[in-house]
């Protein structure tokens, strides 16, 4: 299905949803419908294929996208008996993109995903808009274990990060300079676990009786 088409759904069941008092769930539909707002891409499944390149891991909040999801489930229980079965397959798609990010913020997710993807190409200009990215969710959950090491493996599964990118972001993240990909994934890692060292260490200290520390 065209692109502008299903935005014009998505704006219909906004209106549907404030008619009968949802209008916390009719603005996140109009949010999502941003998306589709003047979107290069000529169908559903192509933009879905876009999203699906950009970062799983980002800053959390509520509601989440997946949150957002659900108000897709209850689109597609109403359509499923009056719309066309091409509708009900693109509603789908984008309800699975949007489900799978459990934790990532809704409105996060829907600024990226309103900036297009550069195209790939063989050149080795750093496209700065990931390195920011990254950057920024890093820095944000470093000292924080489970967190951190969520955004680094989805940076370190995602085939859009270039090396050009993931060395760029070792230079901003842990002030690393390297020529590989893999040892600039290695600086960044060895950055965060070398914090959580000295936060222990320093914990440790704190914990340990003043007199002990006299005797030692």
């Amino acid at each position: 299905m065209k692109t502008q088409e299903f935005g014009n759904i998505l704006k219909d069941f906004a209106e549907v949803l404030t008619a009968v008092g949802g209008l916390r769930a009719s603005s996140q539909i109009n949010t999502l419908t941003t998306i589709f707002n003047g979107a290069l891409d000529p169908t559903v499944s192509a933009l879905v294929k876009r999203l699906k390149a950009l970062p799983d891991a980002g800053p959390s909040g509520h509601p989440s996208a997946a949150d957002v999801a659900l108000l897709l489930v209850t689109l597609k229980a109403f359509l499923a008996k009056i719309a066309k079965s091409a509708i009900l397959t693109d509603i789908n798609l984008l309800e699975s993109e949007l489900a799978r990010r459990t934790s990532m913020n809704f409105d996060a997710f829907v600024s990226m995903a309103c900036q297009p993807i550069p195209n790939a190409s063989k050149s080795d200009k750093v496209r700065n808009d990931l390195v920011i990215h990254y950057k920024r969710v890093l820095e944000l959950a470093i000292g924080n274990d489970e967190q951190f090491m969520m955004i680094f493996n989805d940076l370190s599964s995602n085939a859009n990060m270039r090396k050009e990118e993931v060395i760029a972001l070792a230079k901003e993240v842990a002030d690393a300079s390297t020529n590989s990909k893999a040892t600039a994934l290695k600086k960044i890692r060895s950055m965060h676990q070398s914090l959580l060292s000295r936060k222990a260490k320093t914990r440790a200290t704190r914990n340990t009786p003043a007199a002990t520390i006299v005797a030692a």
